[in-house]
């Protein structure tokens, strides 16, 4: 979110705003947004289950699943889920060993975190995303002039 809010103190800035005036608008709809969010969660969750087939809400039912775990322990796991947990740490453990023994390349290790979030989120979240990484990948190979001009842009309208 402060990511988002210097956004819009820049784009004021170029526009010639005050920051001050923006600064307290923001503050305003900061406060604000607090109320307003919990009329509208409740309002959906009296319509619809969350997370449900209208609004599945993947990021609420891993946080579920994970409140879950920790609360009842791994015997609330299905059977077939413990193998993939103890592969899974001893990834990261195998990353974390790597990156420290040859940090020279450390660049050719892929990110424990980055295979954890693939992990986490459903393939109609991270297939766009790999498409989209492979295209400005591409893209700057091929023209790199192009990219440098236009690949924020192109970004920005997706």
């Amino acid at each position: 979110q402060a990511g988002d809010l210097m956004q819009d103190l820049k784009a004021g800035y170029l526009l010639g705003a005050s920051s001050y005036v923006q600064f307290k608008a923001q503050m305003v709809g900061s406060i604000a947004s607090v109320f307003v969010s919990l009329f509208a969660f409740d309002l959906y969750r009296s319509l619809y289950t969350i997370p449900g087939k209208s609004f599945p809400v993947p990021a609420s039912a891993i946080w579920r699943d994970m409140a879950e775990l920790l609360n009842e322990g791994i015997g609330s796991l299905a059977p077939s889920v413990l193998p993939f947990v103890v592969l899974g740490g001893a990834l990261g453990i195998l990353i974390s060993v790597a990156q420290a023994k040859f940090p020279g390349k450390a660049h050719l290790i892929p990110s424990g975190v980055a295979l954890a979030i693939g992990m986490y989120l459903p393939p109609y979240w991270t297939i766009p995303r790999v498409i989209g990484g492979l295209v400005v990948y591409y893209w700057n190979r091929q023209s790199p002039r192009s990219h440098a001009s236009y690949a924020v842009i192109v970004a920005s309208g997706f």
